[in-house]
């Protein structure tokens, strides 16, 4: 999980359905004040009966081209587990068109981390405001980023987890 330093300091930052997100706006607020440029993109709302309509394929690609105009340090990828295929699909496509990590965290993340290495490039387990900070001061000078606490990757066909952090008082 070694990079060429990159010098973006941008990091996109999704959330589905949830306009109120409490992880989002908080690893906004931790990337900004930690010197990042963080853009948080709340993927759809729900319609009016309070339910999510599926994403569509333009609304995707309508998603990745403005990723790709930001040209971010990574994405991070925030869900609960009824968005698991779309975090799938999203990933999917962000990695098809951009070299750049695809992050995940969130409740799904956090209770099933092997199923979600396979298809992250870096899945944070529990709090993430200390570990997505570390990722992209790391990622940023183009450091080793694998011993972060709270994070899980694919090495050698196997998922590593590290240690986890004390809890935020």
């Amino acid at each position: 999980m070694k990079n060429k330093a990159r010098s973006s300091t941008s990091i996109v930052l999704i959330t589905f359905y949830d306009m109120d997100s409490f992880a989002i706006h908080t690893l906004h607020s931790v990337l900004k004040k930690s010197g990042f440029s963080p853009h948080s993109v709340f993927f759809k709302r729900l319609n009016i009966n309070s339910t999510a309509e599926p994403a569509t394929e333009e609304e995707i690609a309508t998603l990745v081209e403005l990723i790709k105009k930001i040209g971010p340090l990574f994405v991070g990828i925030s869900f609960r587990s009824t968005f698991f295929n779309l975090a799938c699909r999203i990933t999917a496509r962000v990695r098809s068109a951009l070299d750049i990590p695809v992050v995940w965290g969130g409740i799904h993340p956090t209770i099933r981390p092997d199923q979600c290495a396979q298809f992250a490039d870096i899945v944070c387990v529990g709090e993430g405001e200390g570990a997505i900070v570390d990722l992209a001061v790391k990622l940023s000078k183009g450091e080793d980023a694998r011993s972060i606490p709270n994070l899980c990757f694919r090495r050698d066909n196997r998922v590593v987890k590290n240690d986890l952090r004390f809890l935020v008082q």
